[in-house]
């Protein structure tokens, strides 16, 4: 069982790690500040009302008006899977999950898919500094350098993409300056490419590591979306969020929190709350999805749609295009501060 609220001697942290706990601190945002987050980015997940609300409708306009299909995720897929299929086997992550990723999000932000692998770059820089690792200084630059000249280009010549979008709409509809406008882009950049590419090799890895589940699948593709939540469930790629506590008076989970306390919101323990998930640890695919995965209030995670869909197609084209699938190897994980997922999956496949 999670511990309800505790403090972390070496941050100074008050961890909040059950179900409830998070969800009335993320429900919370006049008591509860996002501020803590814009170490990340100040202009969307580090804002707060009424600040956050326009920049919120800018970007879930964009991500609604450029949503890459799924038959466009499939054919991406597809061109990674051919490979892997060929060969017998395959790094679920760096041959399938990662590239897809960054693919998936160049389609959807109007960039040149020959870009992917700076994408991918560009996104371990970011992952490095949301785990208070030393940081790519050279990528860096390269991505400001990058998101500059993008989002200079757009203001010129809008193309209808995302990154158009947010350029043309920053202005009115968000009243952004130039230097908001391209961190915000740096985010969309980033963010999904993180966070799908481990929920999609979690999935991979799920399957590919429990015979019972991957029959149970193959007979039944419909319960492929609920294979993805069990894994957002169990393990959330985003291990926290913070908040800081705004004025006296906050109570989560009974203990009293004070003034400018930093609160990190726990996902993964919250997802493992057996008040909210009995037998927290065994993988169920029958639960229901009320998960944190994503997040929880005005801050949920708008591209979380886009995520789900990507691991989707990717398991059920797997699983389409083989007749067997394994583990070929030894699994390893990342599990830092922030973060987590699988680093390696070496898969073992068959199509006859």
């Amino acid at each position: 069982m999670p511990d309800p609220v505790v403090r972390d001697a070496e941050t100074g942290w008050w961890h909040v790690g059950t179900d409830a706990g998070v969800r009335a601190v993320l429900g919370d945002p006049a008591r509860c500040s996002s501020a803590p987050m814009g170490a990340l980015d100040r202009v969307l997940i580090g804002a707060d009302p009424p600040e956050h609300a326009p920049v919120r409708r800018l970007v879930g306009a964009a991500l609604r008006a450029t949503a890459v299909p799924d038959d466009r995720i499939a054919a991406i897929a597809g061109k990674l899977l051919y490979p892997v299929v060929r060969a017998g086997g395959g790094d679920a992550v760096q041959q399938l999950a990662r590239p897809l990723a960054a693919r998936v999000t160049a389609a959807q932000l109007g960039l040149d898919p020959a870009h992917a692998d700076d994408l991918l770059r560009f996104g371990d820089a970011v992952a490095d500094v949301a785990d208070f690792a030393p940081a790519d200084a050279e990528a860096f630059l390269a991505l400001d350098l990058a998101v500059a000249r993008w989002a200079a280009q757009r203001r010129v010549c809008p193309t209808g993409d995302g990154i158009s979008i947010v350029v043309t709409g920053a202005r009115g509809q968000a009243n952004l300056r130039s230097g908001q406008v391209r961190s915000l882009i740096r985010l969309l950049v980033v963010a999904g490419i993180v966070t799908s590419a481990r929920l999609s090799a979690g999935a991979l890895l799920a399957v590919a590591s429990d015979p019972g589940l991957q029959a149970e699948v193959r007979a039944t593709p419909a319960l492929v979306p609920r294979v993805v939540e069990e894994v957002l469930r169990r393990d959330p790629p985003l291990r926290f969020i913070l908040r800081e506590v705004v004025g006296e008076g906050l109570e989560i989970d009974g203990v009293a929190l004070p003034a400018g306390a930093t609160l990190a919101c726990r996902l993964d323990g919250a997802n493992r709350d057996p008040a909210a998930h009995p037998d927290p640890d065994r993988f169920d695919i029958e639960r229901d999805e009320s998960h944190l995965a994503f997040g929880a209030g005005a801050h949920r995670c708008p591209g979380a749609g886009l995520a789900r869909r990507q691991a989707k197609v990717l398991l059920e084209l797997v699983l389409a295009r083989t007749t067997q699938l394994g583990l070929a190897g030894d699994v390893s994980w990342e599990r830092d501060r922030h973060l987590q997922g699988p680093a390696a999956v070496p898969l073992r496949v068959s199509n006859v």
